[in-house]
């Protein structure tokens, strides 16, 4: 029994319309894909340079769920760094910055609390402790520019953190296995505490260089050009030296070997 050639044609329409709505929906979803892929952009961590400024960030492949367990409704990828045991991201949505962390072994993400924008103090922090979780990590930003070193100390373990600069500012992270405390019971205000004096320490090592080479300047002694500044361990001793360098010796010289009151009766 021959077709309608009126059945035919609508077969035919219906067909074209379908491979139309097909061939569309893969564009749409296409075209998804390149607006979350262009956000953030690709990058290589391996070929940044000391001081680069990171401006670009990859997307993991956990986003989703951590999108799904913040409900945030916005979100603001800054930076993201596999390390031993999982994945450390920092970002900002709705409640300010936060930073989370993803463990591989357990495949679920530790999320920290929220923190300003513009911290007064020129400096913030955040952490994350989950006793589930087997990683205890801080986070923070640093607007104070005399601000070069963060270090979190707990009872018997230190860490100095790492700072990065992005196009959206200063900010810093280290981790431990776990939080240390007595008993069993954590103790973070000591390390809030910590946190205050690692800032006000970074302020007195920048005011302290700076005196210190104005001083050699204008008495023109090349011993502490060498003191290195870096090293904390080495700072306390060489402020110490200074200082009585700076009391003690420097007016011995001055003196030459006679008693204060000679010398300003020569002096006069």
């Amino acid at each position: 029994m021959a077709e309608n050639p009126n059945q035919n044609s609508l077969k035919r329409i219906i067909t074209t319309v379908a491979i139309i709505i097909g061939v569309g929906l893969i564009g749409i979803a296409i075209l998804k894909i390149s607006i979350h892929h262009d956000k953030y952009d690709l990058y290589d961590p391996s070929k940044l340079a000391p001081g680069d400024i990171i401006d670009t960030i990859s997307v993991p492949a956990e986003i989703d769920s951590l999108l799904e367990k913040t409900q945030s409704k916005m979100f603001d990828l800054i930076y993201q760094e596999k390390v031993e045991k999982g994945l450390i991201i920092l970002f900002k949505d709705e409640f300010g910055f936060r930073h989370a962390f993803f463990s591989n072994k357990m495949e679920v993400w530790n999320i920290s609390g929220n923190t300003e924008l513009s911290p007064k103090e020129g400096f913030t922090w955040t952490m994350t402790n989950d006793p589930n979780i087997p990683i205890l990590t801080f986070a923070g930003l640093i607007t104070d520019k005399d601000i070069q070193t963060v270090i979190v100390k707990q009872k018997s373990s230190t860490s100095q953190a790492k700072i990065i600069t992005t196009t959206q500012g200063r900010f810093w992270f280290t981790h431990f296995d776990y939080l240390e405390g007595t008993s069993g019971q954590s103790d973070p205000l000591k390390l809030k505490l910590y946190q205050v004096m690692a800032r006000l320490f970074g302020k007195k090592v920048y005011m302290m260089e700076r005196i210190i080479e104005e001083e050699l300047k204008r008495i023109e002694d090349l011993r502490f050009k060498t003191v290195s500044l870096t090293k904390n361990e080495a700072l306390e001793k060489d402020i110490r030296a200074y200082i009585h360098f700076y009391n003690y010796e420097r007016l011995q010289a001055r003196l030459d070997g006679l008693r204060p009151m000679e010398f300003r009766t020569k002096a006069a």
